[in-house]
């Protein structure tokens, strides 16, 4: 993230300095205006540190992180940059919409063709011929929307199983998103019959847009059933 920041830095800096352009808040006759911004999407303080350096030598620039604004105070001109250079970074975060699909895999007798291949397509068949997994019952699909930096939480089963994720980004220009964390729990009672969730899985799942990661969940190597959690993602416009 601080990579992206800094590249961002850089960029908006190339563009403020172009070349053959008069320096600004020079001239001393030149009044000085004071204009607040309150920042919406991202953190105050990456903000502040993209336009604190576009103030001219006669400028002040503050930061209020409670409220979320900063304060600029120089020539007009350099006021309208820095405005600019806000409008074009402060963006709302890409939304991801994801679907998360859980399903039950059993361990066949050899020569079993399976079931599940109506539901599941190509999928099934990728982790029949590679695990041996012949039998598949979905537990359950769920459509959420997120936006990047924000976490999303589903239940299957009637809450037997509740997966919980963060989309830790979601890259416009590569179009790829990753999910992280991605964790699945089994609800279990306790002695005193209250509930709790056991993780089963934890891990990373980073997808191509519009694509689509699988994950497993066994007691062992050689068990004879098994979960899959697969996870599609796709960046709206």
């Amino acid at each position: 993230m601080r990579t992206l920041l800094a590249a961002s830095l850089a960029f908006i800096l190339l563009c403020a300095a172009a070349p053959g352009q008069e320096p600004r808040g020079t001239a001393e006759d030149d009044p000085l205006v004071v204009r607040p911004f309150t920042i919406q999407y991202k953190p105050v303080e990456d903000v502040f540190l993209v336009v604190h350096q576009l103030v001219s030598e006669r400028g002040t620039i503050s930061i209020e992180k409670h409220t979320k604004v900063i304060t600029v105070k120089d020539v007009r001109q350099v006021v309208d940059e820095i405005a600019e250079v806000i409008q074009a970074y402060d963006v709302p975060p890409p939304m991801v919409e994801i679907t998360m699909s859980l399903f039950l895999g059993t361990r066949g007798k050899p020569g079993d063709e399976g079931t599940g291949d109506a539901v599941f397509g190509g999928i099934v068949k990728e982790l029949r011929d590679a695990l041996k997994y012949t039998d598949y019952q979905i537990l359950g699909t769920l459509l959420v929307t997120t936006p990047e930096g924000e976490s999303a939480t589903g239940t299957f089963k009637d809450g037997a199983y509740r997966i919980e994720l963060r989309v830790e980004r979601a890259d416009t220009e590569r179009r790829r998103v990753v999910l992280d964390p991605v964790v699945l729990s089994r609800r279990r009672q306790n002695a005193d019959g209250s509930f709790r969730y056991d993780r089963l899985l934890q891990t990373t799942i980073q997808v191509a847009d519009g694509g689509e990661g699988i994950q497993g969940s066994a007691a062992s190597s050689d068990s004879d059933t098994a979960l899959f959690l697969a996870l599609g993602a796709r960046i709206q416009k």
